[in-house]
């Protein structure tokens, strides 16, 4: 692996989320992604950290949102602590 793991790999992302006429300053839809693009050798053989399992982080970072939809369905945003009704 190059000097910078995953954050330079996420840095790789953006850049390329750019380039792609995609935010490089939004995840969802965006970075995501550019990330995935990174597998392919098109791609990666002209990022500076080169190859990325960019499937992966993409997974781990939908269904952490999926939780946090879900969660933040329950709770509404002053009743942090209580229980929803």
């Amino acid at each position: 692996m190059h000097k910078g793991g995953q954050v330079g790999h996420v840095l790789d992302a953006r850049a390329l989320a750019a380039s792609i006429g995609n935010d490089g300053d939004t995840w969802i839809d965006h970075v995501d992604q550019a990330i995935v693009l990174l597998e392919d050798p098109e791609y990666h053989q002209k990022a500076r950290y080169g190859y990325c399992r960019g499937s992966e982080p993409q997974t781990y970072v939908r269904n952490i949102q999926g939780f946090y939809d879900a969660y933040s369905a329950w709770v509404p945003a002053k009743g942090i602590g209580r229980p929803a009704p």
